[in-house]
């Protein structure tokens, strides 16, 4: 089910971060296909390093909801993207992965590669041997350290909080109120699900598991 909603969101944040570039919802690499949704250690698991990686901030207006005045409200809201471009060699097409909030949301394709090497090497997925059903709601990021140990990869970010108000045109959020937010990720290996622990403010709010992990 969590699986799901992600990919209905990255689908949506894939739609407002469109370009003018062919669009895909996977990739195929050497070791496996990548689609919306996955995250950033299936791309490292999958398709090694990219030849190039960038950031940048995106900003975008939300509607949300006030709802001690009964009004709603425009809230601007600012994301941390990344693309990665992989270059597969001189007779395939550039692929570009846009990646938000540490997960794909878009695909694209671009001209013949260069047979460029990766820029720098981020390494494969560190595996994390520990249970991580042992991390539970309302941890610190303390106990999950001291239960787990630091996790294989990360990425924060602030947003409204998770708690939604219903309106006329969906869920929104109540103004001014956001969290920072954090997702931690732990690779337990190629025959353990990956697990995907969720701060706010510093505190567990979820623990969500998702596809089978990679070898050092």
């Amino acid at each position: 089910m969590a699986c799901r909603r992600w990919r209905a969101l990255v689908a949506a944040a894939g739609v407002a971060l469109a370009g003018g570039a062919r669009a895909a919802d996977s990739m195929r690499c050497e070791g496996g296909i990548v689609g919306l949704g996955d995250l950033v250690v299936d791309l490292l698991g999958k398709c090694g390093s990219p030849a190039l990686r960038e950031r940048w901030t995106e900003s975008r207006d939300a509607m949300a909801f006030d709802a001690a005045r009964g009004v709603a409200a425009s809230e601007r809201l600012t994301t941390e993207v990344e693309q990665w471009t992989y270059d597969f060699g001189r007779n395939r097409f550039l692929q570009l992965v846009t990646v938000w909030n540490g997960r794909i949301v878009r695909f694209e394709q671009g001209g013949y590669g260069h047979g460029l090497p990766p820029a720098y090497e981020l390494g494969r997925p560190r595996v994390t041997r520990c249970d991580v059903s042992l991390i539970r709601q309302g941890d610190t990021k303390v106990d999950a350290l001291g239960r787990c140990g630091p996790p294989t990869s990360s990425v924060s970010w602030e947003a409204p909080r998770t708690t939604p108000v219903v309106v006329d045109s969906g869920q929104a959020w109540i103004p001014g109120r956001t969290a920072h937010v954090e997702l931690w990720v732990y690779n337990l290996g190629p025959n353990q699900f990956i697990r995907i622990v969720r701060f706010e403010d510093g505190r567990v709010t979820s623990v969500e598991t998702g596809g089978y992990g990679y070898p050092d």
